[in-house]
């Protein structure tokens, strides 16, 4: 609708739904529908719209306390064996944050906030990892500082003041281990890509200049322990590209927190 204006309205349209990968299934399903052959050029848009002064007319009704964002999020789960999952996360979460609390000899400053369920999700799950892998919370402190000293460098990031290690390390737990600092702030944003196909490219060679080459692309999911979604599309990619980890110089990664 927004794009019928400058002539767009005659085109195929398909909205997109697939959670935090939305933008990327988005993007995914535009290389697919150019790789089989069926358009020569696509526009991949992923946006989100996460801020409201007053929840908007027509929002999700709450199921069980949960917001209603996150009720429309899991109402396309087997919603009771969600809502079990969510209830012994945030168990998990509050024993977690008292232990840390009590090792560290800190009050628990998260108790009474609230926050977003998927904090927990993520601490869970980097739990996990360090059960796993041996991973500290510093080791995840240290990539929250290099995001926070990396936005100096972007006057349009939300946040642009650096953070040191010790300072992130300092700021309240939200769900063990994630401090504050490691928790990305709820925000709007949009992004956007245009594929087009080799003879596409050909035919206007004016976009060569700014063009770059997908050499792959793959979507998959799975749990959050073992053989994760991550390691199983990673090793996907791979096999897809041909390339090695060795290859790659730079990884663009989801972010919502210093974790995942």
């Amino acid at each position: 609708m927004a794009l019928s204006a400058n002539g767009l309205d005659k085109i195929p349209i398909i909205n997109v739904e697939n959670a935090c990968a939305s933008g990327s299934t988005a993007f995914h399903s535009a290389w697919i529908a150019i790789k089989a052959g069926i358009y020569d050029c696509v526009l991949a848009i992923g946006t989100e719209k996460m801020y409201f002064d007053s929840p908007p007319a027509g929002s999700p009704v709450k199921i069980r306390g949960i917001s209603g964002g996150m009720s429309g999020f899991i109402s396309g789960t087997d919603v009771e064996k969600t809502l079990k999952t969510i209830d012994m996360m945030k168990k998990a979460i509050q024993k977690g944050n008292e232990e840390a609390a009590k090792k560290s000899g800190k009050e628990d400053k998260a108790k009474g906030k609230p926050h977003s369920v998927f904090m927990d999700f993520y601490a869970m799950s980097a739990r996990q990892h360090m059960k796993t892998h041996g991973t500290t919370q510093r080791q995840i402190a240290i990539i929250a500082a290099k995001n926070h000293n990396n936005s100096t460098l972007n006057p349009l990031a939300q946040y642009t003041f650096p953070q040191t290690v010790e300072q992130v390390m300092e700021d309240y737990v939200v769900a063990y281990p994630l401090t504050r600092a490691m928790c990305a702030p709820i925000g709007d944003g949009s992004a956007a890509a245009i594929l087009c196909s080799d003879s596409y490219l050909e035919k206007n060679p004016q976009l060569k200049e700014r063009s770059v080459f997908a050499k792959g692309s793959v979507l998959r999911s799975g749990s959050w322990k073992k053989d994760t979604i991550c390691e199983r599309a990673a090793n996907a990619a791979f096999e897809m590209t041909g390339l090695k980890r060795e290859d790659i110089d730079v990884a663009e990664v989801h972010d919502a927190t210093a974790y995942a």
